[in-house]
């Protein structure tokens, strides 16, 4: 009897009845969507090679990069990373650093190698012999050949919370309190100024939202 219906895709249409469906869309049709409550709604970051600008606190330590700090930022690099909480602390995050997961990124500025020093320079070089799954060199591949300096990674920044963008039993808004960097494997989010952040995320989690995860997101 759902064969007519157009909005859902592939065997969706059939989960519930055609009564279900229309009751669902006309509660759905009363509320906003997130961009009417955000300044921004974008993915995160994309470093194209996140297994070289995203470190453990050992690998931070391993290159010497601890000693130029003010290059090293908090980021999410994963939704497994985190923590089963509404709203992700600076104490999350060095409970992360000492568990030594990937929760630092390099954030080397938009500069010639020149203008920056010794030890940031040795890790750019390293860049540029590094090899993986065989896709030569990082500075040849190519999102870093349209860059101006190829280790200096665009769009980068801070979000009040964050979508979890693949989710397990269940999708996430996360307050981002530790001021974190995110990876694209999250939608940034920040509010528009007559909006809270936990407002918004306290007001995800409930029945209609979760049902329409399972009826429009994406499967795998």
């Amino acid at each position: 009897s759902n064969i007519h219906r157009l909005t859902l895709d592939k065997w969706t249409n059939y989960v519930l009845s055609d009564d279900d469906l229309n009751f669902i869309e006309t509660i759905k049709n009363q509320f906003n969507h997130i961009n009417d409550y955000c300044e921004k709604a974008q993915v995160g970051i994309v470093s194209a090679a996140n297994e070289y600008f995203i470190l453990k606190n050992s690998e931070i330590r391993k290159n010497r990069l601890n000693e130029i700090s003010d290059l090293i930022k908090p980021i999410l690099s994963k939704g497994s990373v985190l923590p089963n909480v509404l709203d992700y602390t600076s104490t999350d995050y060095l409970k992360l650093l000492e568990k030594d997961e990937k929760v630092s990124f390099i954030q080397f500025p938009d500069t010639a190698e020149i203008n920056l020093g010794k030890i940031a320079v040795d890790y750019i070089k390293k860049g540029e012999e590094f090899k993986s799954d065989g896709k030569g060199e990082l500075n040849k591949r190519y999102k870093m050949t349209k860059r101006l300096n190829w280790y200096h990674v665009p769009s980068v920044w801070y979000s009040v919370g964050v979508f979890v963008k693949r989710s397990h039993l269940f999708p996430k808004i996360i307050v981002n309190s530790a001021n974190s960097l995110a990876t694209d494997s999250f939608y940034r989010l920040k509010t528009k100024e007559d909006f809270n952040i936990k407002n918004l995320a306290f007001s995800f989690y409930n029945s209609l939202t979760f049902v329409l995860a399972e009826l429009e997101g994406r499967f795998y």
